[in-house]
């Protein structure tokens, strides 16, 4: 179920990029060859015969498609993402030379609009899912000025510190607690408190240091209860159980609001990603180290299985974030990214000239190795923190 919601999530992210290059492409008048729902080989596809005016189903890879002039809206074999070829693009095809429908024939700036669209296409595919989040049930921490529709209110972990009794007894972020127990040898209920506030939960730890603690929390669907003991003597700034502690509530609004609430709260979210690509980046450069918690597909996976579990609309908060994410990744004027193509037209335009087209492809393959270079390493060292 989880490589399933996985895979879901991001071909959702991946066909919203494809399908803003698709859409502008053709809002400008440039000829879409095939827009494909996965990954080549072909299974199936579907076009439109300009001489009849009727749909024809194409079946399979045929080598041959110079006499389709539409675009084929295809089926493919590997079953994750998309992808939308646009005609001219590749501008070592000498087939698309001189021809008015050809990307390369359109001015620098309907290019850029084609080329920046994929990137536009996750930030609003960001704001869908955020106004769907607000219009459900958004989980905000509950505090004085919290306003709107509050319900389900819970005390939940924020973060466990690593082998911490917390840590040892498998609390994890995002568990809510219910109630705090001390049992006797027989197991019978000797001190029980339901949870309502954090105060409550300190309060109980810091009453019964060095005793087993019995507590139940809620994670996803499940009710589970833990046992640990509270340190007597702790780190500083640890404290005895090693958690951090928020409360937090469901907040939803009326439709007309939630759209507003997630237009504003996919730029504040934009603003925040940014600024860690900066640390990143500038870490990299000046530091020469990866720092922050860069994760690849394996950490991914591993966030997106918790989001999961934890509810629908957790999961929708989590696709918002990871599509920001990508759209703030596309804009990086790196070789093979959005921006990197963005690059090569703003020199064509500061030079007079498009760069060779030979040269452009060298870079593009190059920059292509380092990213996948790079998403190696980072997939090793989530590997490695998972032993």
């Amino acid at each position: 179920m989880s490589i399933f919601l996985v895979i879901l999530l991001f071909s959702i992210l991946v066909l919203a990029h494809e399908a803003g290059h698709f859409f502008s492409a053709k809002k400008v008048g440039v000829r879409v060859d095939e827009f494909g729902l996965g990954y080549p080989p072909r299974i199936v596809g579907i076009y439109r015969d300009k001489k009849i005016g009727k749909y024809k189903v194409l079946w399979g890879r045929k080598k041959n498609l110079l006499k389709i002039r539409g675009t084929i809206y295809s089926l493919n074999l590997i079953p994750f993402g998309g992808f939308v070829r646009i005609f001219g693009q590749d501008r070592e095809d000498k087939s698309s030379l001189n021809k008015k429908d050809s990307f390369n024939s359109k001015s620098v700036f309907k290019r850029s609009i084609v080329i920046l669209a994929g990137v536009a296409a996750n930030v609003v595919l960001a704001m869908i899912f955020l106004s769907i989040v607000f219009l459900l049930g958004a989980p905000v921490e509950v505090n004085e000025n919290t306003v709107g529709n509050l319900k389900d209110e819970y005390v939940v972990i924020m973060d466990t510190v690593k082998d911490s009794p917390a840590d040892t007894m498998g609390l994890q972020t995002g568990d809510k607690i219910i109630k705090l127990e001390i049992k006797n040898k027989e197991l019978n209920i000797k001190e029980e408190t339901i949870i309502a506030e954090i105060d409550q939960v300190q309060e109980f730890i810091n009453k019964h240091k060095g005793e087993e603690i019995f507590m139940t929390i809620q994670r996803g669907g499940e009710i589970i209860e833990l046992k640990g003991i509270p340190r007597i003597d702790f780190p500083e700034g640890e404290g005895a159980l090693g958690v951090s502690l928020i409360k937090t509530g469901i907040v939803s609004y009326p439709w007309y609001k939630a759209i507003g609430k997630g237009i504003s709260y996919s730029f504040s979210m934009l603003i925040m990603i940014i600024n860690g690509f900066y640390l990143v980046l500038k870490g990299l450069l000046f530091k020469s180290e990866l720092i922050g918690n860069i994760a690849g597909p394996v950490g991914i996976f591993k966030m997106t299985s918790q989001a999961a579990s934890l509810g629908f609309v957790y999961f929708l908060h989590f696709g918002a974030l990871i599509s920001l994410n990508l759209a703030v990744i596309n804009t990086l004027p790196f070789p093979a990214l959005d921006g990197g193509h963005f690059l090569f037209i703003l020199i064509e335009k500061i030079k007079g000239s498009p760069i060779k087209a030979k040269t452009e492809r060298i870079v593009n393959t190059v920059g292509f190795s380092l990213l996948i270079i790079l998403m190696i390493f980072i997939t090793v060292r989530d590997v490695v923190k998972l032993f």
